[in-house]
């Protein structure tokens, strides 16, 4: 992706700073993955990382403070669709995506991690979510203090594989 869509592309996000630190944190990973065989480049982590939140723009009300998910059933359906949204909206800004791009931008909403670039993308936002204060099914939780924590946290998501939690591993410890 060329620079200045790199700069469209943070304009139009909800929270830029929160997507550049996922980005951040899916390069260090893909760094990682490369020395362990995956043909993931740190660019290809960093542009699908900031295009992957793109198409919550549209539906922003959903994400606001205080919107109850639980009242609107609707939001899950959104939020589930806002990868494809992503992936139009990349479109129209003349940015081209690879196959491996698509799915895991599409996917990723769906929670389901089946490429190894979602992988990377899944374990960077939560890595990043779970630094913070958060709310988890109606439930605030308090930041993470520790690999072990985090580790736990992704190991209940059966779609993401070991190897790419101990990669992970190593690149954030």
């Amino acid at each position: 992706m060329q620079k200045k869509d790199k700069a469209i592309v943070i304009s139009s996000l909800i929270n830029p700073k929160k997507e550049l630190e996922v980005a951040q944190i899916a390069v260090a990973i893909a760094r990682e993955a490369q020395k362990n065989g995956f043909d993931i480049s740190c660019d290809l982590a960093f542009d699908t990382a900031i295009l992957m939140n793109l198409g919550q723009g549209p539906i922003s009300y959903i994400y606001a403070k205080g919107y109850s998910w639980d009242k609107h059933p609707e939001a899950r359906d959104l939020n589930s669709k806002h990868g494809e949204m992503s992936v139009k909206i990349a479109e129209e800004f003349g940015i081209e995506l690879t196959p491996m791009q698509e799915e895991a931008i599409i996917m990723h909403c769906k929670k389901e991690y089946s490429n190894a670039l979602c992988q990377i993308l899944k374990i960077a936002e939560t890595y990043e979510a779970v630094q913070h204060k958060r709310v988890f099914d109606n439930k605030i939780k308090k930041p993470a203090r520790s690999w072990e924590e985090i580790e736990n946290i992704l190991r209940e998501d059966k779609t993401i594989s070991q190897e790419m939690i101990e990669i992970s591993k190593k690149a954030l410890n």
